[in-house]
This record gives C-alpha cells, sequence and structure tokens, in this order.
C-alpha cells in the first residue's frame, strides 16, 4: 500500500503479482505498508513479541534500494539509484532478527526506476 491504496498484490497460490513498483532515479517513494495475508484474504497480524520481522531484498541495488521505517516494521520507502528494472522479493521471517527462517516468500515483484 502507498498512500492508504493497495498498489500491488501477491497471489501466494499463483505465485504471481498483479501491479508494480515505480519509482524515479534519485527520488524515493512515499511510505509502502506490507500486510501478509492467509489463503482466505484475512490479514496476518503479527505481534512484535512473536519474532516476526519483514526482510526485502532487491536483486539489483545499483538501481533501487528498499528502506525499512523502524526495526520489526512492515514498511519502507523504495529508492530509485539508476534507470532500469530490478526485482524485489518480500519475505515474512519467524525467528531472532537477522537469524530466522522464512515463513513465507514472495515470488519477485517488478520495480521500474524511471530516468
Amino acid at each position: 500500500m502507498l498512500g492508504g491504496r493497495v498498489i500491488a498484490s501477491y497471489d501466494g497460490e499463483e505465485g504471481s503479482w498483479s501491479g508494480s513498483l515505480e519509482v524515479s532515479a534519485g527520488q524515493e517513494t512515499g511510505r509502502i505498508t506490507v500486510q501478509f495475508v492467509t489463503h482466505e484474504g484475512e490479514p496476518v497480524h503479527v505481534e512484535e513479541e512473536e519474532d516476526h520481522y519483514m526482510e526485502v531484498d532487491v536483486s539489483d541495488e545499483s538501481i533501487a534500494t528498499f528502506t525499512h521505517a523502524a526495526p520489526r516494521d512492515y514498511g519502507g520507502q523504495l529508492r530509485g539509484v539508476a534507470a532500469g528494472s530490478t526485482g524485489i522479493v518480500f519475505k515474512l521471517m519467524h525467528g531472532e532478527a537477522g537469524a530466522g527462517h522464512p515463513d513465507f516468500v514472495t515470488e519477485p515483484i517488478s520495480a521500474t526506476v524511471n530516468p
């Protein structure tokens, strides 16, 4: 979600995205909030004390980067570094931050950086 509206959604059963991410080189998006949902479409409510957190992997950080707003936060900003396209993977992690295991991993979503 960006600015209160859904800009992309992931179908875990199909392993596919609808929508994409876009930013200009040298610019940042507003806060992007990631909401993980169950197969029934219900939001996954994760409490901080449950040792869950989100990791974000950007395939090519020479094109774009993703910065978390705060530790254990499910949001952040996409920054355009250079024009091009790259993939971004979102992971719902469980365990000690930095040493946990993924409970859920998306396929990469396309992120385009415009000149």
